[in-house]
């Protein structure tokens, strides 16, 4: 049975709110109510920093609920070794260490309670993430700075990361007057995660030229509708794929010589260490 969705629709807010949910959405994927400052000394195994295996959801997330994500926030040189010790449930877990500021300077590897190695010391890139099977239990984290300064580093063990994101729309259009109806799909942009949903939609500058404004996807049974008083239609986390299917009818109330840019914000899981430009511009 298809579960029933709905999205945000946020129109005519203008650019310096929407850099303003933009830098929000860059914060809030490093930003965490349940990250942890490593805590010294944890260089060896015997003394290694207890984390909570990390349990996002995407759907919660995409709402800005961020309580079931568990990290810790640290840092690490040639001359210092980080230890970590987590609890974890038996199945598909990842192990990602994502480098906030660019640095990489860190190896890690992954050991079970018997000393055996489940992920080899691996050099880490701006994302290092790993998936592997858990058989339940407890797992040590090893990371190990790779130069003589510092490279800061978060560390997630258990689901996927999620991090966000958003793509700008720009439809084209000649002079028009009456309804207008644009169908457009982002189903194979490369640009895009996969498994991306959908959290908000942003219609810039719809008040100018415009009276109202559909937006709907047509795997999905619910649109919403944006009036220049109100916005009708249920609203919550939508769980909406991106990478589908979009239509967007505008009601005009004159001639109108271009139409709002269409800005999707999204969430999706960082399942391995493929890295996307935060707010690419695509034409359709």
């Amino acid at each position: 049975m298809r579960r029933k969705y709905t999205t945000k629709l946020f129109a005519g807010l203008g650019v310096a709110l929407l850099t303003a949910i933009s830098c929000s959405f860059i914060l809030y994927a490093y930003e965490r109510p349940n990250n942890v400052a490593e805590v010294e000394p944890n260089n060896t195994r015997k003394t290694a920093q207890t984390t909570t295996q990390n349990n996002e959801i995407i759907e919660k997330v995409a709402d800005l609920d961020f309580s079931g994500r568990y990290s810790i926030s640290g840092k690490a040189d040639s001359t210092d070794d980080d230890w970590y010790k987590v609890v974890l449930t038996k199945g598909e877990q990842y192990l990602s260490v994502i480098h906030p500021y660019g640095d990489h300077a860190t190896c890690v590897e992954l050991l079970d309670s018997d000393n055996h190695v489940i992920i080899p010391e691996t050099y880490g890139t701006r994302r290092n993430v790993v998936k592997f099977d858990s058989e339940g239990g407890i797992y040590y984290v090893h990371i190990k700075g790779a130069l003589e300064e510092e490279s800061e580093y978060s560390l997630f063990v258990g689901t996927p990361m999620i991090s966000s994101g958003e793509v700008n729309v720009l439809l084209s259009t000649s002079p028009a007057s009456g309804t207008i109806k644009r169908t457009f799909s982002l189903a194979d942009e490369t640009v895009l995660p996969e498994n991306a949903i959908v959290s908000k939609i942003v219609l810039r500058d719809l008040l100018v030229g415009f009276s109202s404004a559909c937006v709907a996807n047509p795997d999905y049974p619910d649109s919403i509708t944006y009036s220049r008083t109100s916005s009708s239609g249920p609203v919550g986390s939508s769980g909406i794929s991106l990478k589908s299917s979009w239509d967007i009818t505008f009601y005009p109330k004159e001639t109108v010589k271009s139409l709002p840019v269409v800005s999707f914000q999204y969430c999706y899981p960082v399942c391995d260490s493929t890295m996307y430009e935060y707010s690419p511009t695509l034409k359709k």
